[in-house]
């Protein structure tokens, strides 16, 4: 979008600060609105090797930092559940996943002072934590003592 000056000038100098000052929000705004899109528009390849090394990256970055403040949450449960149940969780986070795409689309058009940067992470997996496993091996051995 190219935005073009009058061809006569204003005869008001205090309107022509204010048209050039309304002028260039306006291109401001429609280069931040270009950029958005470019960023919509970017995707990696699913599986490809950018897009693992950015998601290895990004996720020891992301939980480095520490969740503070109102809009942090940082939850982690380690419980033993069925299939049944797994699969329900598993469907739930892809649908949150989807929800976290679609607002950040529809968010796209606010301006920049309006948004915030938000990571959101979200990991279902069987899993024992290290530890726990290596006590649980410490007390199998001195069962069978």
């Amino acid at each position: 979008m190219v935005i073009r000056q009058a061809a006569q000038p204003a005869a008001d100098p205090q309107r022509a600060q204010g048209a050039d000052r309304a002028r260039q929000q306006v291109q401001a705004h429609v280069a931040d609105a270009e950029v958005d899109r470019q960023r919509q528009r970017h995707q990696w390849r699913e599986g490809g090797p950018v897009r693992i090394r950015y998601a290895q990256a990004a996720t020891r970055e992301f939980l480095r930092d520490p969740f503070h403040g109102r809009e942090a949450l940082l939850a982690m449960e380690v419980r033993e559940l069925g299939d049944s149940s797994l699969a329900v969780l598993q469907r739930k986070l892809e649908h949150l996943a989807i929800e976290f795409r679609e607002m950040a689309l529809v968010d796209a058009g606010l301006p920049r002072e309006q948004k915030s940067s938000v990571g959101m992470l979200l990991a279902l997996r069987p899993w024992v934590f290290s530890l726990l496993d290596s006590l649980r091996c410490a007390a199998r051995r001195h069962d069978r003592k």
